[in-house]
């Protein structure tokens, strides 16, 4: 007679291995800080049930298990209708997500609900996974962070509309002012003694920079609330239009202004003019004792495009590269170079309300290169291929 010895050493120890991955996995699963974890079968018997199960649900496992899910729906307010739907989505989606809203006695409770199925070796449905979470410090987050943004949104309106009112109002008063002084200054100039004519020198240099200032704040403070709407426009166009009202300073400097090939961009035409005569008049004004030289070009870089305004002026500082583009910060005092401190902060608001970026580049005494992005969308490429084909 033979006797047949079968080794059940690798059984045993395979087994060994599933029960100790399914304690350690039994663990993990119940001791979930966060998720309420609940597995059911095909007719909805609870099977598993987590600790953070009984917060949620506000029952204990020992009377959760062998119980039905919809029997515990009470403590949550979750419409058994509901489920039901949210079964009928499973079975055909694989899963199904929904938030419940709970009323306590003095606040209200979020749960965000999601249900998966489980399915068996033939894909056919054999039960489901719970999971909720309670969201209400999410949701309490989100809607105060909604009336903070409403709230800013306002604020940022009426002082807009604040900086319209008052730019607007003073300029009567003030063009009063300079018209009169203006008319001393010739009426009366050698009349007096040259204190009297630097005084009245003074006073007309005052309210001529003061209604420049009113102006800029007043085009400041109309870039976001009376901007046109966006049309596509070839930027060689924008240029062209800058490039004619800066004429009067591009000939006096003897400025050499050259571009490359620029594209096809939706924007707001005006805004985008003043944009490039903005940039390309501080490349004229600050390059002291040589010709200005400036180069534009534009480059796509992913979804949007690149811009650059290059000159060949006096730079800027590193430390000072953000600060520019701030209101009234001014480098330089009024005798050197005249301006209000505002023409780089419209830029970058004009910028920004295009839903791009502006940065600057340089060295002292190397020139200055800005950068500023326009997104790129459909219509730019498809404009671009109609101008390709004429």
């Amino acid at each position: 007679k033979w006797v047949v010895g079968i080794d059940i050493t690798k059984s045993k120890q395979m087994k060994f291995e599933l029960v100790e991955k399914t304690i350690y996995l039994d663990s993990i699963l119940r001791s979930s800080s966060e998720v309420a974890i609940v597995a059911a079968d095909i007719d909805y018997n609870i099977k598993y049930y987590n600790q953070m199960a009984e917060k949620i649900f506000e029952y204990k496992s020992e009377y959760a298990i062998g119980k039905t899910i919809l029997e515990i729906h009470d403590k949550i307010n979750m419409d058994p209708a509901c489920f039901e739907t949210a079964i009928g989505k499973i079975r055909n989606e694989g899963e199904h997500s929904f938030i419940i809203e709970q009323k306590k006695v003095d606040k209200i409770r979020f749960i965000q609900m999601r249900i998966s199925g489980i399915f068996d070796i033939n894909c056919n449905l054999a039960g489901f996974v719970l999971m909720a979470q309670d969201i209400s410090k999410r949701i309490e987050t989100e809607n105060d962070l909604r009336k903070s943004v409403d709230e800013l949104a306002r604020s940022n309106e009426e002082l807009e509309q604040f900086a319209y009112v008052a730019s607007h109002d003073l300029q009567e008063p003030l063009r009063m002012i300079a018209s009169y002084l203006q008319l001393l200054e010739r009426r009366y100039k050698g009349k007096f003694d040259k204190n009297a004519d630097d005084f009245i020198g003074y006073a007309v240099d005052g309210a001529s920079r003061m209604q420049k200032l009113i102006n800029d704040i007043l085009s400041y403070s109309r870039v976001g609330t009376h901007g046109v709407a966006f049309e596509p426009v070839d930027c060689r166009t924008i240029l062209d239009k800058a490039l004619v009202n800066l004429q009067p300073g591009i000939n006096e400097s003897g400025a050499k202004v050259a571009y490359d090939k620029l594209p096809i961009v939706v924007v707001d035409k005006s805004q985008m003019v003043q944009l490039f005569q903005n940039l390309i008049g501080n490349a004229i004004k600050f390059c002291k004792n040589k010709t200005p030289e400036i180069k534009i070009s534009a480059e796509r870089k992913g979804d949007e495009w690149v811009f650059s305004v290059c000159d060949n002026g006096i730079g800027i500082e590193p430390e000072y590269f953000k600060r520019v583009f701030l209101m009234f910060q001014r480098l330089h005092s009024r005798s050197e170079y005249a301006g209000t401190g505002i023409g780089l902060a419209i830029c970058k608001k004009i910028v920004e309300r295009h839903s791009g970026r502006i940065w600057i580049e340089s060295e002292p005494g190397k020139g200055a290169a800005f950068f500023f992005t326009i997104p790129w969308n459909i219509y730019s490429m498809q404009l671009d291929a109609y101008k390709a084909v004429q």
